[in-house]
């Protein structure tokens, strides 16, 4: 595995292929992870609706995190470790990464939808028994 911060396609005229692995950063500030062959025209994907129903309704993306494979057996076996990362694994992935800029990291200064144990918790405030 290595971090990829400057390539945001496979090389043109190689004859290896490149598979890169990748984190986004949502507009709520959700994390997904995918992989693919050509990292720029992922991220354009997700952007226009094209990408993965998620992020569709999550517009725009931002690539914060990728990684390059050589083979994309390997990059859907890291797709998968990361996917089972904690968040504040992730984050500290998405943290060390060239691509992350001072407000990706940490999900600071980026808005983020409550998550369903706090919906929850204010929901029921109201009710608590005594």
């Amino acid at each position: 595995m290595v971090p990829c911060a400057d390539t945001m396609s496979a090389p043109k005229g190689t004859l290896s292929m490149a598979y890169y692995v990748y984190i986004l950063r949502c507009s709520t500030g959700t994390l997904y992870t995918g992989s693919t062959t050509d990292l720029a025209a992922r991220e354009r994907a997700h952007n226009e609706g094209r990408g993965a129903k998620y992020t569709a309704g999550r517009r725009p993306v931002r690539m914060v995190y990728s990684e390059t494979h050589e083979s994309r057996s390997a990059a859907q076996v890291r797709e998968a470790q990361i996917k089972r990362l904690t968040r504040a694994k992730k984050d500290a992935l998405v943290e060390r990464s060239p691509l992350c800029r001072p407000q990706d990291a940490g999900g600071i200064n980026v808005a983020h939808a409550p998550r369903r144990n706090e919906r929850r918790r204010h929901r029921g405030e109201g009710n608590q028994r005594a």
